[in-house]
């Protein structure tokens, strides 16, 4: 009888802590002095680390919400881009005394109604204990008579027909309490995912590579490699999120065909056997574009579109040719499709685009005795790459 009294007491304080107020998500212990100091070394682990404390404090302000939907709760500032590149580990400290704080706010939250009903349970169900135990003490020692027996074995059973209805209520409320919890986590992920859904990349960085065509018998081409900064200038001039500003370096290599076999020759030179020069150049773009970010999007994944001009020009010399060069100008037009899926907190996109490039001088090629023309021609290229948002920021505040 005694174990039973037992095990009805721990089961009551297992279905006490586990209705208790409690973070969806547990926050770890910072690490110590001597571990901090090993971001210092990294700015990209340093980066990660104060991104995760703030995801943290995200998380617990967004329970608090959901929790009390009414109750006006403090902003958490997103880390700027100075502090993610300071490699201070105070920044670090900062961040973990946000999440700190905002953890301990959740385990202060009131009860709920179903959690307060199950409390009221559990005292009812350890007083019928109580009395149980009580009642079997006193048959034991007065030895009463069949007749005294009888009327507490019907007692028993009372007791145990109250205790099972009380296990059916608590199992009931433990199902309701279950369903509650997985659509709480439900509606936490759709708000974190449409909080990085809504984010807007101001400055980014890419590398891509290019395949040039010439369309020109004497001039051919390499595949060539290239990198982009882009700064979408809503945030400062005010233009929308559908408009930005872009540099390009690329570094094409050309293969030209001599048109003769007499060729001036300097020392030095460098006469290839099958008798083609190569040329190394690099070439800039500067130029804007219109971004239309969300054309198609399903589970979070963007196809998005932009389109955009400018301006390039750039310069080349032969390789291991004295006295060669050659100068570029002209017009862009580009045009690229891209896939984005915000789930992280650093945004990536893949993308595949289409580039024209419109030559408004004459591109001559000069290697002293070996001259190409081939008049204002038209380049056109498809390129591939990855880009990186390196300064974040949302359109709106979805927490606030």
């Amino acid at each position: 009888m005694k174990k039973i009294i037992i095990s009805l007491a721990v089961l009551c304080i297992i279905i006490g802590k586990s209705f208790a107020a409690e973070p969806i998500v547990k926050l770890p212990s910072i690490p110590d002095i001597a571990v901090l100091e090993l971001y210092e070394d990294s700015e990209e682990l340093f980066a990660m680390k104060v991104l995760e404390y703030y995801q943290y404090a995200v998380a617990y302000r967004a329970q608090m919400q959901i929790w009390n939907p009414g109750e006006k709760l403090p902003a958490i500032q997103q880390p700027t881009l100075d502090e993610l590149t300071s490699t201070d580990v105070d920044i670090i400290v900062k961040y973990y005394t946000i999440a700190r704080q905002m953890n301990g706010i959740v385990t202060q939250l009131p009860d709920s109604e179903s959690n307060i009903e199950i409390k009221s349970l559990r005292n009812k169900l350890l007083a019928c204990a109580l009395e149980k135990e009580e009642g079997e003490k006193r048959l034991f020692e007065s030895q009463l008579d069949s007749k005294h027996l009888s009327i507490y074995a019907t007692k028993w059973k009372h007791f145990i027909s109250i205790i099972d209805s009380l296990v059916f209520s608590i199992d009931t409320l433990q199902l309701v309490h279950h369903d509650n919890l997985i659509e709480l986590r439900r509606k936490l992920n759709k708000l974190y995912l449409n909080q990085w859904r809504h984010y807007m990349p101001i400055l980014s960085a890419s590398i891509e590579g290019y395949d040039i065509f010439t369309r020109s018998d004497n001039l051919d081409s390499k595949l060539s490699v290239g990198t982009t900064i882009s700064l979408n200038a809503a945030m400062l001039l005010g233009l929308g999120r559908n408009i930005e500003f872009y540099f390009s370096y690329i570094y094409p290599k050309f293969i030209s065909t001599r048109t003769r076999p007499e060729f001036y020759r300097l020392p030095g030179d460098l006469i290839y056997p099958s008798g083609d020069v190569k040329w190394n150049s690099d070439m800039y773009i500067l130029g804007v574009k219109g971004n239309f970010p969300e054309i198609i999007n399903h589970e979070n994944i963007n196809l998005g579109f932009k389109f955009g001009g400018g301006y390039f020009w750039g310069d080349g010399k032969a390789d291991n040719i004295i006295n060669s060069d050659f100068q570029m100008h002209g017009g862009v037009i580009n045009s690229e499709f891209y896939i984005s899926k915000f789930n992280t907190l650093v945004p990536l996109e893949v993308f595949i685009g289409y580039t024209g490039f419109i030559f408004t001088e004459p591109l001559v090629l000069n290697a002293n005795a070996f001259r190409l023309d081939l008049g204002k021609p038209y380049f056109h290229s498809l390129s591939f790459g990855m880009r990186i948002s390196l300064w974040n920021d949302h359109c709106y505040d979805l927490l606030d």
